[in-house]
């Protein structure tokens, strides 16, 4: 559920106490004025702006199989899951792509061997 309501709002509701909050946002006034010129410096525009900061710099990687009987469960229950992030489907490849891939970089690169040792070093890797 956390991690649902970061990923959809960038938030976590009642994460912290009010003067934590007071004393977190009072420590960006500097840069709030800075960042924000023209906007008024109120308590609420504060809170806005940290969790704007927040929301920015912070990066959360999950790993999940979508092939786990609960991967469809929690997505319904969790939508933030699969509408918030990128999401990097990672599945196996065949070995003729990645045999290609490997010789699409090797190919130019000098390596003083044989050409029959380059192709045995691009099936290998």
């Amino acid at each position: 559920e956390t991690i649902n309501s970061i990923l959809s709002t960038g938030e976590v509701p009642g994460l912290f106490a009010k003067d934590e909050m007071m004393a977190m946002t009072s420590d960006l006034r500097l840069d709030f004025l800075r960042e924000r010129p023209g906007k008024e410096e109120t308590p609420d525009n504060l809170k806005q702006f940290f969790t704007d900061c927040v929301r920015d710099n912070l990066h959360i990687i999950l790993c999940m199989s979508p092939m786990n009987p609960k991967f469809p469960i929690r997505a319904r229950k969790f939508p933030g899951l699969v509408s918030s992030p990128t999401i990097d489907w990672f599945l196996a490849w065949p070995e003729e792509a990645l045999v290609s891939v490997c010789h699409g970089f090797i190919k130019d690169f000098p390596i003083d061997c044989s050409e029959e040792v380059k192709t045995s070093l691009t099936t290998h890797m």
